[in-house]
């Protein structure tokens, strides 16, 4: 081997004997701040509460009919010269994905499912779950169960009584999601809570509550447009137009009907809402495991810096002049 080679061993050798010098130095300090990481994130994660989820897949229930229907088509010059529109008449597309999307999301539509399941209390003080008892622990420091009384202590804007558009935003954030699959254009509804009973059943009357407020939609939109056409029979003489309105109310009454013998209205639950049997979260392992990682990364981090800092303080200190006094 050359002498050049074993220079470059030796000078290799040298620098990996100076990265862990430091280590070395403060190996003890390293161990015990690391186990100080540990422990802490171990007893954070033993802190919280289990979540469980329960999801369901959902079809959406296409409309047997376009917006305007073929059989109408014929008619569309006529309705025009009425004062008809047929597209308005036939109401908005409440089977497409983005308006369910929008619709589950929205504000009034969740706070209308918190007011009608009594909801608030469980959404904004629930902290964990009861496993004998099987119900939601409620935060005493939140609201006081004895007295019916909220008791939390918040600062402004927040009262302390929560307000509806608070509880919709938690519940969008800690508890339900909808996902869309774009390939299949299946709905994945999403519920989670303390409790496996309370993530089934919240899910559950979610979907039927859905169900049921768009079924009572278009049932009084239809009732609208029967007493409409109705009148419009009545005002117009022309028996092509008063066929074409026949022709309509026909149609609506169709829509009572269906929504009358139909209680999965418009979305259709392919796989149903069920108790997980398993958390969703935490992850405690991998919890404690980013613990350990940052306290090694910390420790390690502090240990080149106080080395260096030292090394830096011992050099200046070596490359101070000496005063030299005439005796």
């Amino acid at each position: 081997m050359s002498e050049k080679n074993l220079n470059e061993n030796k000078s290799n050798l040298l620098l990996l004997t100076d990265i862990f010098k430091p280590i070395s130095m403060n190996l003890k300090f390293i161990i015990f701040l690391s186990s100080l990481f540990l422990l802490s994130s171990l007893i954070f994660s033993l802190s919280l509460s289990n979540i469980y989820k329960s999801d369901s897949l959902i079809l959406i229930i296409a409309e047997n009919e376009s917006s305007v229907p073929d059989s109408l088509g014929q008619f569309s010059g006529l309705a025009s010269i009425a004062g008809i529109n047929l597209n308005e008449l036939n109401g908005t597309n409440k089977n497409s994905k983005d308006y369910i999307f929008a619709k589950l999301n929205s504000k009034d539509f969740i706070i209308d499912f918190i007011k009608k399941r009594n909801l608030l209390v469980e959404i904004m003080a629930a902290d964990g779950w009861d496993r004998d008892e099987d119900e939601l622990k409620i935060d005493k420091s939140i609201y006081n169960f004895s007295k019916s009384e909220w008791v939390r202590r918040v600062s402004y804007p927040r009262k302390k009584v929560p307000s509806f558009h608070e509880a919709y935003e938690n519940f969008l954030e800690k508890n339900f999601s909808v996902f869309i699959n774009e390939n299949t254009g299946f709905l994945i509804l999403n519920m989670k809570s303390y409790s496996p009973k309370t993530s089934m059943n919240w899910l559950r009357w979610l979907i039927d509550d859905f169900n049921e407020i768009i079924k009572q939609e278009d049932v009084d939109e239809a009732r609208k447009s029967i007493n409409f056409l109705t009148k419009q029979i009545g005002l117009n003489p022309d028996i092509a137009t008063k066929d074409l309105l026949s022709v309509l109310i026909k149609k609506e009454i169709q829509k009572l009907a269906l929504a009358d013998s139909r209680d999965q209205y418009i979305l259709k639950t392919i796989d149903e809402p069920y108790i997980p049997e398993e958390k969703f979260s935490p992850q405690r392992g991998l919890i404690v495991f980013l613990g350990l990682i940052l306290g090694l990364i910390s420790s390690v981090f502090f240990s080149f810096y106080t080395f260096q800092r030292n090394l830096s303080i011992d050099i200046s200190f070596s490359l101070k002049p000496i005063k030299l006094t005439k005796i």
